[in-house]
């Protein structure tokens, strides 16, 4: 069994307990701490998010591109810990600024004084600069296809995370506690990460050539620019700029909303996730074996997200207001408003936004990203002051205009074969959606939960029908998805059985 297959059924097997167990942690947060409340455990997060992107510095991503050539020069433990070394100082800079700065900008947008102090904003730093730690030594492990131990240690701080989260949510309703509380286990789980790291990788200390760390965080820089264009139109940057401007309630409906599709998006993404830009910095060197790896993730995806984006839309009307509580109904239209373009989006820069960023397309990306950053600013200043649904839906249209744009560059470079865009999916998946949700106007006199097991139960019969009986998934792809199944190739035979032609083994 090849390191990535492994790594990828190691993703499927050990990421989903603790990615649940978050979601409803998230669920019981947001239902206990109550809408007020929840707008300021958002945007503390919201801040936590941003000083991840910024203090990132490029060298997660750089680590993974240079990491197998420091190990040629037996020099991977040197790499790590000098990239380790910058990410610090970076980290420690912007959690300083932050203490000195934030509380002028939350007395600027009338946050309660009583809850914004400088000790919260010192706790927010802290708690992004440990993080970043972690991520660096798991990007490490990663990069070596190491998930199983990555994943045992994150999927097991997750589930500590979720139960003290709750804990605390149900006791204490404070949300200066929580990131305490979660600065508290970051550490744990980063040093366990960093001694991981260490034991593989910290005996290779031979001198780094010159210049090797600074091509390491270029590289990674392009990707960090990537990340921070499409944040600029995310959750959590609209949480910090709309304060002020719009109401807490108001903004913890887009908080509930963002936070959940994006732990939803999260689980979707398990089967490819970590396991993208190793495999295509393996083969960026040769460039048909490139063209075929492309062509079966990027088929892989199409069908994970399309399948799973028609049956969250389903399920959102009745389902979100039973999960959360009738207070947090004001979130479905801004959910399903917001579903398409971040599970569009997110799925083209998966395979192909990281097919341009391992090919080097550095000159082309940076272009890109700078429109597409400017258009963002440009669309929040002008309809800051809009209703929320409005903004939302100009920025929606923006990222689908830019997801086609980055297509369009992959097509020119021979990276979008018909195996790679399943069209078919998209279509079975789309009708689906339609009649489950024609069925739920139907059904609008029964109970929610009624409503919720009939539409749900429409959608996923439509669906396996047309996987079992139609040729939907393209041959490439769906040899690798039999491949991760492994022994349990079985059951999945029995609802997508094989394709009458010839496959090429992943």
């Amino acid at each position: 069994m090849t390191t990535a297959l492994r790594a990828a059924r190691a993703n499927l097997l050990l990421a989903p307990i603790g990615t649940v167990l978050a979601v409803i942690s998230s669920i019981l947060v947001a239902r206990w701490l109550g809408p007020e409340a929840y707008a300021d455990y958002a945007t503390l997060m919201a801040l936590v998010a941003w000083l991840l992107i910024l203090a990132e510095s490029g060298c997660n991503t750089g680590l993974g591109r240079f990491l197998g050539e420091a190990g040629v020069l037996n020099a991977r433990g040197s790499l790590y810990l000098s990239l380790q070394y910058r990410r610090w100082a970076v980290a420690l800079i912007l959690a300083f600024s932050l203490a000195l700065l934030g509380q002028i900008w939350a007395r600027a947008v009338d946050l309660p004084a009583e809850r914004w102090q400088p000790l919260s904003f010192t706790m927010v730093g802290l708690l992004a600069a440990v993080m970043l730690h972690g991520q660096l030594a798991s990007s490490a492990m990663l990069t070596a296809f190491r998930h199983k131990r990555v994943l045992l240690t994150n999927q097991s701080m997750t589930i500590a995370r979720a139960l003290v989260l709750v804990l605390l949510a149900g006791l204490l309703r404070e949300p200066v506690m929580l990131v305490a509380a979660l600065l508290s286990l970051a550490i744990v789980e980063s040093w366990l990460l960093h001694r991981a790291t260490i034991a593989q990788l910290g005996h290779e200390r031979d001198r780094l050539p010159i210049g090797m760390v600074n091509a390491a965080q270029k590289h990674g820089l392009v990707a960090l620019f990537d990340k921070l264009t499409t944040a600029l139109s995310a959750g959590p940057f609209l949480l910090l700029v709309l304060a002020g401007i719009h109401g807490r309630a108001e903004l913890a409906m887009l908080a509930i909303a963002t936070d959940l599709l994006q732990k939803a998006l999260s689980i979707i993404g398990l089967p490819l996730s970590n396991i993208v830009m190793p495999m295509l910095n393996g083969s960026r060197r040769e460039p048909e074996r490139f063209r075929r790896q492309v062509a079966r993730l990027g088929g892989l995806m199409t069908v994970l997200f399309a399948v799973a984006s028609g049956g969250i839309l389903t399920a959102l009307p009745p389902g979100l207001p039973l999960l959360l509580g009738a207070s947090y109904s004001p979130a479905v239209p801004i959910a399903m408003i917001w579903l398409l373009p971040i599970f569009f989006e997110s799925g083209v820069r998966m395979i192909w936004g990281a097919s341009l960023i391992a090919l080097d397309q550095y000159r082309w990306l940076l272009s890109f990203n700078l429109i597409y950053g400017a258009t963002s600013l440009l669309v929040i200043i002008f309809a800051r002051s809009a209703d929320l649904v409005t903004l939302l839906v100009l920025l929606g249209v923006l990222r689908f205009i830019m997801s086609l744009a980055l297509l369009g560059r992959a097509a020119q470079l021979g990276l979008l074969p018909a195996e790679s865009r399943p069209v078919f999916v998209i279509a079975v998946a789309g009708a689906a959606c339609a009649l489950s949700l024609g069925a739920q106007t139907l059904l609008d006199s029964l109970p929610s939960i009624i409503r919720l097991l009939a539409s749900t139960s429409i959608y996923v019969l439509v669906v396996l029908a047309s996987l079992r009986w139609l040729s939907l998934i393209p041959g490439p792809s769906h040899d690798v998805l039999y491949q991760i199944a492994g022994k349990h190739k079985g059951l999945l035979m029995r609802i997508i059985p094989s394709r009458p032609e010839g496959r090429r083994s992943a």
